[in-house]
């Protein structure tokens, strides 16, 4: 059953990525119709608007190089979502087994990890197909922004983002994004199902997945490099 959960979530992913490529840029918002709308955004709104906007235009822009490109993103993850939250979450229970030095180097690891799969579906997004639609607060925190991927013969896709505002510094209002969910499949809830799949098949241990994850990531490395 968590294979087939994991398949159709990376398959979705995939799909977004080949229907968004096609879509028709006359069926989604103009760019005066986008910036009427941002002034009548809530601040979490703007603030998913703004980050999508980055994102792809990162990912899609031929001016810098490859290395430059996984930095740039990486840096924007790391600024925009919860990464000590998510990671924790997604690692569940076993994160009460680890040691310090074991949670320090999953964290790393994580950042590279899930950095580099939402690289790889946002960089088939056309801006212009992106859309925020509206918000809707969460019973437990936090406020769901609802998007849209616009497509041309095909329903638009739904993308939720789960974002939590931190008001300690009153002068300097910041935003946090701890959940994605498309179409139903909740990216933190699907990544903590596939880390718990690597940690039972590897002896329970925190070890045995840094070890998958430490060898994924060289694997990719390496392909690049040939």
């Amino acid at each position: 059953m968590k294979k087939n959960k994991k398949f159709i979530f990376f398959t979705l992913f995939f799909l977004i990525g080949i229907w968004s490529s096609h879509t028709n840029i006359n069926a989604s918002p103009s760019s005066q119709e986008k910036e009427e709308k941002s002034l009548l955004m809530a601040p979490e709104e703007n603030f998913i608007s703004q980050l999508a906007k980055k994102a792809i235009n990162c990912l899609t822009t031929k001016s810098i190089t490859e290395s430059e490109r996984k930095n740039k993103f990486k840096a924007l993850f790391k600024e925009n979502f919860d990464v000590p939250a998510l990671s924790k979450f997604v690692l569940g229970r076993y994160n009460r087994r680890a040691t310090q030095k074991e949670k320090e180097l999953y964290q790393k690891l994580f950042v590279e990890h899930i950095s580099k799969i939402y690289s790889g579906y946002l960089s088939q997004y056309d801006e212009k197909a992106f859309e925020v639609l509206r918000n809707v607060p969460n019973k437990r925190g936090g406020i769901w922004v609802i998007s849209q991927v616009v497509r041309e013969k095909a329903p638009p896709v739904i993308i939720k983002w789960l974002v939590f505002k931190n008001e300690k510094n009153p002068q300097n209002i910041t935003y946090k994004i701890y959940d994605v969910v498309v179409e139903g499949i909740s990216l933190s809830v699907a990544q903590r199902s596939e880390y718990a799949a690597i940690i039972q098949k590897n002896g329970g241990t925190i070890q045995g997945l840094l070890n998958v994850m430490e060898e994924k990531l060289n694997t990719n490395k390496l392909q690049k490099n040939q």
